[in-house]
């Protein structure tokens, strides 16, 4: 999914078909698109696993921070209604940035809030883009490739380790946090 070093991401797809097809109305494509993608996330929910994994990070001290394209209002409504939100420390969205995912900027600021050095910190996402922001900001950058993305483009980015399942994530956090608690990115919306 890296074009000649650019990253694609899928409403940025959506549009390219829809100009193809003679229509260019991009902000009403985008909104439609994201207005089907939160339909089909508000019924699934996030799913016992992802919460299991939040309750066990939190009772083990961890301290959990959010680096996400997701807007902040259309985020925050995702984590309220899936009661998510008191999980999260820090909450870093694309607004608050001049420059956004892959910049350090917003992983360095997350850790900041979080009151951590970034040696202690751990980011986990599922796009080069993650990885390549997370390591340039001196944080552990694990790979997670459940969406679009390959081992070896996660690999390529930046990532130092690979994990293939959510439930994995405490076993290596633990391993990884003997100087300390550690902060944790997690990817829960898009």
């Amino acid at each position: 999914m890296i074009r000649e070093g650019s990253f694609v991401n899928i409403s940025g797809v959506a549009n390219s078909i829809a100009k193809e097809e003679g229509l260019d109305k991009e902000g009403e494509i985008r909104t439609a698109f994201f207005q089907k993608i939160d339909e089909a996330m508000d019924a699934s929910g996030p799913g016992s696993e992802l919460l299991s994994l939040l309750n066990n990070l939190k009772s083990n001290n961890f301290r959990l921070g959010l680096v996400t394209f997701v807007r902040k209002p259309r985020l925050m409504r995702r984590l309220d209604k899936w009661g998510m939100s008191h999980f999260f420390s820090s909450i870093m969205t694309p607004e608050r940035f001049e420059k956004f995912k892959p910049s350090p900027e917003p992983f360095l600021e997350a850790i900041k809030e979080l009151d951590l050095p970034p040696i202690s910190c751990s980011a986990v996402g599922d796009e080069p883009v993650d990885m390549t922001g997370a390591s340039t900001a001196g944080l552990q950058a694990i790979g997670l490739p459940n969406g679009f993305f390959s081992e070896d483009e996660l690999r390529q980015s930046g990532a130092s380790l690979i994990i293939q399942s959510l439930s994995d994530l405490p076993d290596v956090l633990q391993s990884s946090a003997s100087s300390g608690p550690a902060s944790t990115d997690l990817k829960t919306a898009r």
